[in-house]
């Protein structure tokens, strides 16, 4: 994936517009170094500016799912850790949702073949930010 956006000064529709390009991205988008770092960087200021977020996990295991789940959740500033003794017990490829908000999360199986992670970001308001942004590498945060 090539990467048109150099500046480290990111308006949220610079943002916004950049991390639309991994919308629907089949497999696992190829980045380097300076793309990790401007994807992260966007997706932070996105974050940072909307009031809670949903985090989709997309992994081979549950602990897989959990440990990238968490590493997003810290990375985009949240206190609170996905635990396996909350979620179900499933073995083989899994789904793991996360409401920032309600504090909630949802696991099940997951018969596909994508493995990654999608990140909403929700508002309160009518001209805050929302969308849904992904898929991104389940190690993003850990690069």
């Amino acid at each position: 994936m090539s990467s048109n956006a150099t500046s480290e000064a990111f308006t949220p529709e610079t943002a916004d517009a950049f991390l639309q390009r991994f919308a629907c991205f089949e497999g696992q988008p190829e980045l380097d170094g300076a793309q990790i770092r401007l994807v992260k960087e966007a997706l932070l200021l996105l974050t940072g500016l909307s009031d809670f977020q949903t985090i989709g996990v997309c992994a081979r295991s549950m602990t897989e799912a959990v440990a990238a789940l968490n590493s997003y959740l810290t990375a985009l500033g949240h206190e609170l850790q996905a635990d396996l003794e909350v979620l179900p017990q499933i073995e083989g490829p899994v789904y793991v949702k996360c409401n920032t908000r309600s504090l909630g999360y949802y696991g099940d199986r997951y018969s596909g073949d994508y493995r990654g992670v999608l990140v909403s970001c929700q508002s309160d308001y009518t001209d805050g930010v929302c969308g849904t942004y992904g898929h991104f590498p389940l190690d993003l945060f850990v690069r």
